[in-house]
Order: structure tokens, then sequence, then C-alpha cells
């Protein structure tokens, strides 16, 4: 597997450009809220909008211990460079920003 960060120009390729330029891993979970009406026909081809989870926060509980036992094991085989492991206390979303 190889990273595309630099294959070509992208935006918001975030996990690509955290492990070629900061040796970190990443990984990103897709969840959001449908917004929209099912008449908007367009937005039901999309499968993340309709298998989208209704509750963030229920879907991010339930992701946590495997998305940090898959970063526990990387670093044990020695991939990337430091990830918390899934016992930490979860971090407040954005609190470096608001200092």
């Amino acid at each position: 597997m190889r990273q595309a960060a630099r294959w070509y120009p992208t935006i918001g390729d975030m996990d690509d450009w955290l492990d070629a330029d900061l040796g970190t891993l990443a990984l990103t979970v897709e969840v959001s809220r449908p917004a929209r009406s099912f008449r908007d026909l367009p937005r039901l081809l999309n499968p993340l909008w309709w298998l989208s989870p209704r509750e963030a926060d229920e879907a991010i509980d339930n992701v946590v211990p495997g998305a940090g036992a898959l970063l526990c094991d990387a670093l044990d085989r020695g991939v990337g460079r430091a990830a918390p492991r899934p016992d930490a206390a979860r971090a407040e979303l954005l609190a470096d920003a608001a200092a």
C-alpha cells in the first residue's frame, strides 16, 4: 500500500498528508446526519448519505475500540510513530482551538 498524498493535487487528503509528512497513522471515520428529504434522488445514490449513522457520538463510541486496536497493532509492528492508547482519556474536540 502506498500513500497518495504526492500523486496528484487534492484538497482534504488529510490522512495521506499526516502519514507522509508527519509519519503518524491516521484513520478517518465518516459519519453524518441525513439532512435532506428522500425526494432528493441524487443524494440517495450516495451510500455515505443513507448508510451514515443518525447519531454521530454513538457511532464514534462504537468504532473507537476497533480503531484503537488497529492503531496499536500497527504500532506494535513498527508502523507510524505514535497513537493514543485505547484506554486513554478522550480528548475534547477542538480543545486546542479554544485556547
